[in-house]
């Protein structure tokens, strides 16, 4: 009887097939970063205010969130992929900005050698000491007021009286400064105070090791202004209506009164994006002529009146635009 032997795999050999595991996923990375468009199942920048910082798997509006959302309502998994393709443009960007960069000043200061060495290596040793997420922070750090928090009142309020509630009590009318965390300038208020309060309370604190102070107790924030637009758009009595977008940045609301007229909210969550749309009605027929208009642009310090088309408004970015429409007399 004759028994026979596997052969195993040489070890020297199993090595050079996990050596390519690398590879792999960079060449995994690049193919979802090329394939962006077709995998994302959203538009990375597309807003959802009502869906901000959903769990994973969960369902708002049109959004299904398979990996949750961000503070935006932003979905974070077409985030991920879009991500791929900055990651990359980062990672060989400063790959070959600091190896061209350094090797030019590496032979300047291997060529002449004595003070222009030295000069060069401090430089570079002074670079060197800075941690990274302090070149980070000071890159991100240019504060300045926003207006989200009027656009996250306008819509919460609105969606929460829509399903049913019949108080909201939520803002507080001075809440203080925070100095950490949720300072983003994009993101919330006016970003120097992280303040989620209505009204300034004149408090100071240290931002970055230099001291910030809120403007004169009872200064106006954007919520303020939110609020009161929010108080113009529904008053009692009043019924929502049925609204419909087309548009992915767009949010649009509406509240008959019981004199017939018909306001109109439009909110704009795109920071950069100005929409012109087109509005239709069902069952209602605005009047002729021009229409008053209130809107909140940033950085929402005011609110502006106008004349406006029952047809077509041009709405900013991160801006609530109100329409204000008498229905046409027979």
């Amino acid at each position: 009887m004759s028994v026979a032997s596997a052969n195993p795999i040489p070890r020297s050999k199993r090595l050079r097939v996990w050596r390519w595991w690398p590879v792999v996923i960079i060449a995994l990375v690049v193919l979802v970063a090329l394939l962006a468009p077709w995998l994302a199942p959203y538009d990375p920048n597309q807003q959802n205010l009502l869906g901000r910082l959903k769990p994973p798997s969960t369902v708002s509006r049109s959004f299904h969130y398979w990996l949750g959302s961000d503070e935006l309502g932003r979905d974070l998994l077409s985030r991920v992929i879009y991500g791929a393709r900055i990651s990359l443009i980062v990672a060989f960007a400063s790959v070959i900005l600091s190896g061209a960069v350094g090797t030019t000043l590496g032979m300047i200061a291997g060529y002449h050698r004595g003070w222009v060495e030295i000069a060069v290596m401090r430089v570079v040793d002074v670079f060197l000491s800075i941690p990274a997420i302090l070149l980070a922070i000071i890159t991100v750090a240019v504060l300045g007021p926003g207006i989200v928090n009027a656009l996250y009142l306008i819509q919460d309020y609105t969606g929460w009286i829509a399903e049913g509630a019949s108080n909201v009590d939520w803002w507080q009318l001075h809440n203080g400064m925070v100095t950490s965390g949720d300072n983003g300038s994009s993101l919330y208020g006016t970003a120097n105070y992280g303040d989620y309060g209505i009204l300034s309370d004149a408090t100071c604190g240290t931002v970055n090791g230099s001291q910030v102070c809120e403007p004169a107790a009872d200064t106006p924030f954007p919520s303020y202004y939110g609020l009161k637009l929010l108080g113009r758009f529904l008053r009692p009595g009043d019924t929502l209506v049925s609204t419909t977008s087309s548009q992915s940045g767009v949010q649009s609301y509406a509240a008959s009164a019981p004199d017939g007229t018909l306001r109109v909210m439009l909110v704009n969550d795109d920071p950069g994006t100005t929409y012109s749309v087109s509005l239709g009605y069902s069952g209602f027929t605005p009047q002729p002529g021009a229409a008053p208009v209130v809107s909140l642009t940033a950085p929402g310090s005011s609110l502006t009146t106008g004349q406006g088309s029952a047809t077509r408004e041009t709405l900013p970015p991160y801006s609530a635009t109100l329409l204000t429409l008498r229905p046409a007399t027979s």
